[in-house]
């Protein structure tokens, strides 16, 4: 089970986005890997240098999420966790 460095809040089901509150320090993108229900996935993202990260919010409603950002060298960035609700916040 993956283990989490930061719990970044709750989110509503509207959001487009959720914000990480990391600054890239690079141009390029990112992999967000997490597992559901057993199953492993990923999300593929761009960061952009000096911007803030955000993660697509392509999430189940009503779980806690706990997902790994990678650079695509298969550096690690930092595991986050947050929950999406399942209405519009």
């Amino acid at each position: 089970m993956l283990k989490c460095d930061e719990f970044i809040g709750c989110y509503g089901s509207c959001d487009q986005s959720i914000p990480t509150g990391i600054i890239a320090d690079f141009t390029g993108e990112i992999i967000i890997e997490f597992t559901f229900n057993n199953a492993k996935k990923k999300i593929v993202s761009n960061a952009i240098q000096n911007e803030e990260i955000k993660i697509p919010n392509d999430f189940t409603p009503g779980v806690i999420h706990c997902v790994e950002l990678k650079k695509t060298d298969k550096t690690k960035i930092k595991n986050l966790s947050f929950k999406i609700y399942s209405e519009c916040l």
